[in-house]
């Protein structure tokens, strides 16, 4: 990838998952390759195909079997990789009823370092604390 040489992990859900978190429960809805660099042991790139409609949320939206989602990441410094581009296409269905096409294309570009923040310096004496009494409610 880009020069870098990389892993390529053809994932496919075993029948027999069973996930332990919401967001774990996706993968079983997900077939995809993911693009690993050798060097750095992070993602390069990911394609992800649904072949079964995931429900984010009890009703709040589905996303519909056939849709894809294409990743790529950008090696900005060492060991820092950051996303370049998102693509997704397919269908979706907000709130059971609207259904919306997706068609999204989201590009990153021109990262640059953060200034450090100055350093900040605190004089004085800390404030006491009040201490806790007890209080009725009526």
């Amino acid at each position: 990838m880009n020069g870098r040489p990389a892993w390529l992990v053809q994932m496919t859900p075993r029948p027999d998952f069973r996930p332990v978190t919401s967001r774990g429960a996706m993968l079983k809805h997900i077939e995809g390759r993911l693009w690993i660099d050798k060097a750095e042991v992070q993602w390069a790139r990911a394609d992800a195909h649904v072949i079964d409609p995931i429900s984010i949320g009890w009703i709040i939206a589905r996303i519909g079997a056939g849709a894809d989602i294409h990743l790529d990441f950008e090696r900005v410094a060492e060991g820092v990789w950051l996303p370049q581009d998102i693509d997704i296409n397919g269908s979706a269905r907000i709130m059971m009823v609207h259904r919306k096409d997706l068609k999204e294309h989201v590009a990153f570009s021109r990262y640059s370092r953060a200034e450090e923040p100055p350093a900040v310096q605190v004089t004085g004496t800390p404030a006491k604390k009040k201490p806790l009494t007890k209080r009725s409610f009526r």
